[in-house]
């Protein structure tokens, strides 16, 4: 008898344009390995109960999105030091007792598409727009990379300061004036997805700079576009979700699958 497949999926609201499926679907085909994938869009109320009833089914592993990586944190069993160090999940993996633990594979995903663009973290100047769970999970990884310095600049002055004392690095500061021009500067705000760009000054962009988008999209964001008419060389987030998709397949299943395929793809 042939084995049931692997239970994942990906919970969180809305996700009518999630990729997810699609990643994973080629990657347990690539590693010949069984595995069902489901789009969990559950609203705000739903989300607890869901996930419980996700894994108490025998549910393997969930990747978690907006809104509910904090959240994702707050209910696991235990979790990864770099889901605590962020404050956040974007993963939730059953283990062998059935308790679930929580990991935050964010920052592995943009470090491996750092090293694809030829960009070495390494002694860096990076600017971090927003201060969520998202620009946490990058900052510590950017931290662990030997970044020479990270400027937070977050409208909420107070959020901010949490990542700040969340990271507990001399090398993060809150960026409050002019900085001058960054060597990397990361949009972790979340206003790409409404087709905006965040606030930021002309002068922390140079002809030297990486602008990257967390957001992945089929044409330049708001922000790629700023960035690029200020000289930037600019890239979204596709690599950094197809990666991080990866790294959460092998949390998974203990085997991590080659993304060359689906990040050269045409999106």
């Amino acid at each position: 008898m042939s084995e049931a497949p692997a239970r994942c999926g990906v919970i969180g609201f809305p996700l009518a344009h999630t990729r997810s499926p699609e990643l994973h679907r080629a990657f347990a085909e690539q590693c010949g390995l069984a595995q069902g994938y489901s789009v969990l869009a559950v609203p705000d109320s739903d989300f607890e109960p869901a996930v419980r009833t996700f894994f108490a089914n025998g549910g393997c592993g969930l990747n978690v999105t907006l809104p509910y990586k904090q959240r994702a944190l707050e209910l696991a069993d235990s979790a990864s030091e770099r889901a605590v160090r962020a404050g956040a999940a974007n993963v939730l993996a059953r283990q062998a007792l059935g308790t679930v633990l929580a990991d935050n594979v964010d920052g592995v995903g943009f470090l491996r598409d750092l090293k694809r663009l030829q960009f070495d973290p390494r002694d860096s100047k990076v600017c971090m727009l927003g201060a969520g769970g998202a620009a946490a999970g990058v900052t510590g990884a950017l931290l662990e990379a030997g970044v020479g310095a990270v400027g937070v600049l977050n409208r909420s002055v107070g959020r901010a300061q949490s990542l700040i004392s969340r990271m507990d690095d001399r090398r993060v500061t809150e960026l409050s004036g002019e900085g001058g021009t960054f060597d990397l500067v990361i949009n972790a705000t979340s206003a790409s997805l409404a087709n905006e760009c965040p606030e930021f000054p002309d002068e922390l962009v140079g002809r030297a700079t990486l602008a990257y988008d967390l957001v992945y999209a089929r044409e330049p964001t708001p922000f790629m576009q700023r960035a690029a008419g200020l000289g930037a060389r600019v890239s979204d987030g596709w690599g950094m979700l197809v990666e991080q998709a990866a790294e959460s397949f092998f949390v998974w299943h203990g085997v991590r699958p080659d993304t060359d395929p689906l990040r050269l793809e045409t999106r």
